[in-house]
Protein backbone atom coordinates (compact mmCIF):
# COMPACT_ATOMS: atom_id res chain seq x y z
CA UNK A 1 0.00 0.00 0.00
CA UNK A 2 1.21 3.77 -0.76
CA UNK A 3 1.65 5.61 2.33
CA UNK A 4 -0.36 8.54 3.14
CA UNK A 5 1.82 11.62 4.66
CA UNK A 6 -0.41 13.45 7.21
CA UNK A 7 0.75 17.20 8.18
CA UNK A 8 2.93 17.12 10.57
CA UNK A 9 3.93 20.97 10.04
CA UNK A 10 3.21 24.21 12.17
CA UNK A 11 -0.39 24.54 13.77
CA UNK A 12 0.03 28.50 13.09
CA UNK A 13 0.68 27.77 8.83
CA UNK A 14 -2.16 24.97 8.62
CA UNK A 15 -4.81 27.86 10.54
CA UNK A 16 -3.33 30.38 8.77
CA UNK A 17 -4.16 28.37 5.12
CA UNK A 18 -7.96 27.47 6.35
CA UNK A 19 -9.82 28.16 3.20
CA UNK A 20 -6.93 28.61 0.75
CA UNK A 21 -7.78 26.92 -2.73
CA UNK A 22 -6.52 24.00 -3.07
CA UNK A 23 -3.30 23.75 -6.19
CA UNK A 24 -3.94 23.35 -9.70
CA UNK A 25 -4.89 20.03 -10.82
CA UNK A 26 -2.68 18.36 -13.27
CA UNK A 27 -4.31 15.66 -15.62
CA UNK A 28 -2.19 16.21 -18.68
CA UNK A 29 0.60 17.66 -19.91
CA UNK A 30 -1.80 20.73 -21.55
CA UNK A 31 -2.65 21.29 -17.99
CA UNK A 32 1.00 21.77 -16.76
CA UNK A 33 2.05 24.08 -20.05
CA UNK A 34 -0.99 25.84 -19.28
CA UNK A 35 0.09 26.36 -15.56
CA UNK A 36 3.32 27.70 -16.76
CA UNK A 37 2.46 30.07 -19.86
CA UNK A 38 0.12 31.69 -17.50
CA UNK A 39 3.03 32.89 -15.29
CA UNK A 40 4.23 34.12 -17.88
CA UNK A 41 7.85 32.46 -17.64
CA UNK A 42 10.04 30.08 -19.46
CA UNK A 43 11.10 28.48 -16.45
CA UNK A 44 8.57 28.19 -12.78
CA UNK A 45 9.37 26.09 -9.66
CA UNK A 46 6.35 25.43 -7.96
CA UNK A 47 5.00 23.97 -4.45
CA UNK A 48 3.43 20.20 -5.72
CA UNK A 49 1.70 17.50 -4.05
CA UNK A 50 0.09 14.27 -5.12
CA UNK A 51 -3.20 13.77 -3.22
CA UNK A 52 -4.59 10.41 -1.73
CA UNK A 53 -6.19 9.29 -4.80
CA UNK A 54 -2.72 9.92 -6.77
CA UNK A 55 -3.35 13.57 -8.74
CA UNK A 56 -0.98 15.74 -9.17
CA UNK A 57 -1.75 19.63 -7.95
CA UNK A 58 0.47 22.67 -8.16
CA UNK A 59 0.95 25.91 -6.53
CA UNK A 60 2.84 29.13 -6.38
CA UNK A 61 6.21 27.97 -4.64
CA UNK A 62 5.69 30.48 -1.54
CA UNK A 63 2.16 28.95 -0.97
CA UNK A 64 2.47 25.94 1.99
CA UNK A 65 2.09 22.10 0.85
CA UNK A 66 -0.65 21.67 2.78
CA UNK A 67 -2.71 24.57 1.42
CA UNK A 68 -1.70 23.22 -1.78
CA UNK A 69 -3.45 19.33 -1.14
CA UNK A 70 -6.65 21.33 0.21
CA UNK A 71 -5.35 19.92 3.93
CA UNK A 72 -6.05 16.54 2.89
CA UNK A 73 -3.25 13.88 3.63
CA UNK A 74 -0.82 13.17 0.67
CA UNK A 75 1.25 10.80 -1.09
CA UNK A 76 4.04 12.97 -1.93
CA UNK A 77 5.20 16.77 -1.75
CA UNK A 78 7.68 18.84 -2.73
CA UNK A 79 9.05 21.45 -5.40
CA UNK A 80 9.64 21.22 -9.02
CA UNK A 81 11.05 23.35 -11.40
CA UNK A 82 9.27 23.04 -14.81
CA UNK A 83 10.36 24.43 -18.33
CA UNK A 84 8.47 25.23 -20.83
CA UNK A 85 9.61 25.15 -24.82
CA UNK A 86 7.88 25.24 -27.48
CA UNK A 87 4.77 24.27 -25.92
CA UNK A 88 5.54 21.71 -24.24
CA UNK A 89 6.37 20.99 -20.26
CA UNK A 90 8.72 19.32 -18.82
CA UNK A 91 10.44 18.50 -15.18
CA UNK A 92 13.90 19.66 -14.76
CA UNK A 93 14.52 19.53 -10.91
CA UNK A 94 11.95 17.62 -8.48
CA UNK A 95 12.30 17.46 -4.73
CA UNK A 96 10.51 16.08 -1.75
CA UNK A 97 11.53 18.74 0.60
CA UNK A 98 7.92 19.96 2.61
CA UNK A 99 8.55 20.51 6.25
CA UNK A 100 4.97 20.33 6.34
CA UNK A 101 4.29 16.91 5.09
CA UNK A 102 7.83 15.53 5.60
CA UNK A 103 7.50 12.92 2.77
CA UNK A 104 10.15 10.11 2.60
CA UNK A 105 11.83 9.58 -1.08
CA UNK A 106 9.93 6.47 -1.05
CA UNK A 107 7.27 8.45 -2.22
CA UNK A 108 9.14 9.38 -5.62
CA UNK A 109 7.21 6.11 -7.01
CA UNK A 110 3.45 8.33 -6.56
CA UNK A 111 5.25 11.08 -7.73
CA UNK A 112 6.43 9.32 -10.81
CA UNK A 113 3.27 7.82 -11.44
CA UNK A 114 1.32 11.31 -11.48
CA UNK A 115 3.48 12.29 -13.82
CA UNK A 116 3.35 9.36 -16.11
CA UNK A 117 -0.40 9.58 -15.89
CA UNK A 118 -0.34 13.50 -17.23
CA UNK A 119 2.45 12.39 -19.55
CA UNK A 120 4.89 14.79 -18.47
CA UNK A 121 8.48 14.53 -18.93
CA UNK A 122 10.55 14.39 -15.93
CA UNK A 123 13.89 12.91 -14.04
CA UNK A 124 14.31 9.53 -13.46
CA UNK A 125 14.33 10.06 -9.64
CA UNK A 126 14.20 12.65 -7.12
CA UNK A 127 16.97 15.29 -8.23
CA UNK A 128 17.71 15.87 -4.65
CA UNK A 129 16.17 13.74 -1.81
CA UNK A 130 15.15 14.48 1.45
CA UNK A 131 15.15 12.40 4.89
CA UNK A 132 13.13 14.21 8.02
CA UNK A 133 13.07 13.08 11.23
CA UNK A 134 11.43 14.50 14.20
CA UNK A 135 13.16 15.12 17.39
CA UNK A 136 11.57 13.19 20.19
CA UNK A 137 13.23 15.70 22.77
CA UNK A 138 11.96 18.73 21.88
CA UNK A 139 9.75 17.84 18.42
CA UNK A 140 12.12 19.52 16.52
CA UNK A 141 11.43 18.92 12.77
CA UNK A 142 15.31 18.19 10.76
CA UNK A 143 16.19 17.29 7.99
CA UNK A 144 19.45 14.63 8.37
CA UNK A 145 21.82 15.78 6.22
CA UNK A 146 25.27 13.47 5.55
CA UNK A 147 23.68 10.74 7.96
CA UNK A 148 23.99 13.07 11.11
CA UNK A 149 21.34 12.16 13.25
CA UNK A 150 21.23 14.42 15.90
CA UNK A 151 19.01 17.25 16.65
CA UNK A 152 20.02 20.83 17.35
CA UNK A 153 18.99 20.14 21.40
CA UNK A 154 21.70 17.30 21.10
CA UNK A 155 19.12 14.60 21.06
CA UNK A 156 20.05 11.74 18.33
CA UNK A 157 17.16 11.08 16.02
CA UNK A 158 15.80 7.49 14.91
CA UNK A 159 17.39 5.88 11.82
CA UNK A 160 13.80 5.57 10.61
CA UNK A 161 10.95 8.11 9.79
CA UNK A 162 9.28 8.40 12.51
CA UNK A 163 6.27 11.55 11.89
CA UNK A 164 3.26 9.01 12.00
CA UNK A 165 1.42 7.89 8.73
CA UNK A 166 -2.35 6.31 7.03
CA UNK A 167 -2.27 3.90 4.32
Amino acid sequence: MTRLYPYVGSRNILERTQGHPPGAPIRSAADLTRYVAAAGQDELTVTYTVDGEGLLRVADRHSEHVACAGNTPVRAAGEMTIELLAEVSEVLFITNQSTGYCPEPACWDSVAKALDAAAVEHPQAFTTAFEFRRCERCSAINIVKDGWLYCPCGAQLTSHWNFGSTT
